[in-house]
Formats: structure tokens, sequence, C-alpha cells
């Protein structure tokens, strides 16, 4: 465990990294920075980003293209926001970026699940979270990519061998609970030790609905980590 203090040093040096790379890859901030005869040096600490203007929902769904780093390089994937703010938006992903892998290490652990255990990671194939599965691949060899009409099988069949080897699931919040919902007694066959959930907020009502249907895993809301990116990891 680091202190309080070694954490906010730890960030200010995040922060100052981050609008730098904003700064010089990104039209938006370029041209932000230069109408507020701002430099990045001006930035120095997480209370100076009171300085910058708040990103609102119609900056954000308008300006989204001037946002996107132009000096990413090799093959590059789009992972879209779930849309709860009326319009979904992309962000530009490289291959071979270890922003996600590391995101999803410190959820991973947060529910309890190890690098070694099968984690299940559920989403409707045109998601745009398949395209990054080859990332997850490398880092954690025991990943299983299904779909919701797969894990609906296997309730059906009553697949118990397939069912209890899942240690772990990632989906979208309203997802595995609306499953549950409609197969109560063979979910009972399901027993993670942790599920992340993400794409929506986490309502009282879902929430409820999680507990009552896996009261012994552990549940971690992730809601909005890729609006966030690398804020979302490194501040706890």
């Amino acid at each position: 465990n680091i202190s309080r203090e070694e954490l906010k040093e730890h960030q200010n040096k995040c922060v100052k990294l981050l609008v730098k790379t904003a700064y010089t890859s990104t039209s938006y901030y370029n041209k932000l920075f230069k109408e507020m005869s701002m430099k990045p040096e001006d930035i120095r600490t997480i209370e100076d980003f009171k300085k910058l203007p708040v990103i609102t929902r119609d900056i954000a769904q308008n300006y989204i293209a001037d946002m996107v780093r132009t000096d990413i390089k090799g093959q590059c994937f789009k992972m879209y926001t779930s849309g709860t703010t009326n319009k979904r938006m992309y962000i530009k992903r490289n291959i071979h970026d270890t922003f996600t892998t590391i995101l999803l290490s410190r959820i991973f652990l947060e529910a309890g699940i190890n690098r070694d255990d099968c984690i299940c990671f559920l989403f409707p194939k045109e998601s745009s979270s398949w395209k990054g599965r080859m990332i997850l691949n490398l880092f954690y060899p025991n990943f299983i990519f299904i779909t919701p009409k797969d894990l609906q099988n296997e309730l059906k069949k009553g697949n118990r061998r397939f069912l209890s080897k899942i240690d772990g699931i990632f989906t979208y919040t309203r997802l595995l609970s609306a499953i549950a919902a409609r197969y109560p007694e063979e979910i009972k066959m399901l027993k993670p030790k942790g599920i992340v959930l993400s794409g929506e907020i986490l309502n009282k009502a879902i929430e409820n609905c999680y507990k009552k249907f896996f009261p012994d895993s552990q549940i971690i809301d992730t809601y909005s980590c890729i609006e966030l990116g690398w804020i979302s990891m490194m501040c706890p």
C-alpha cells in the first residue's frame, strides 16, 4: 500500500503526462489551449484541472473526432461507449495498447479473479468489445468469449460441467441479470467469484437482482471506464 501523499504525487505525474499528450496529439486540446492562452505546463496538479472547461455531452459528441489522438500507430480498432447519453461515441485504441488489459487486470483483482481463472467475456458478437479480445487472450489464457445466446443454450442444456468452471464474468450491466431472471433455477449452476459490469449505470433494482442470484459473488461496477481511460485505472 502507498500513502495518500505518494498516491497524490503519482496522480500529479499522470496529470502532466495526460495534458502534454492531449496537447501534442489531439487537435481539440491543441486549439483549446491556444484559445485560452495556456500551455500544458500550466496544468501540474489535479487541482489545476479546474482551469480547463468541463467537457459536456454536446462537446464530446460534436468534437469526438478532434479528440482522437493522431499519433497512434499500427493496427487500431474503435471501442464504443454504451450510448446512455443518447449517442454512442468511439475511442480509438491501438491493438497492442496495454490499457484495456491493465485496467481489466486491476478490476479483476478487485473482484477476486486471478490470471489463471476461467473468465467469461459475455457480450453480443456485434459489440466492439469483441474486437479487443485478441489483447486479452495474450494475458488471460483461460478467457472464454461467448454470446448471450450461447450462455442461454448452455443453461437450457443444464451443462453444469461448463458453467461450474467459470470463475469470473465480464458483461453489460443488464445482460446477465436479465438472463438470470429468465432462467432462475438453471442460473444456480453458475457460481463465479466475481462479476464485472459495464455499459450502463448499476441501479438499485439491478444490484438487488445480482445479490439475489449471485449472493457469493463480488460485484464490480465499471461504468464510464472507457470514457475516463487511464484516469479510471490510476485513481481509485
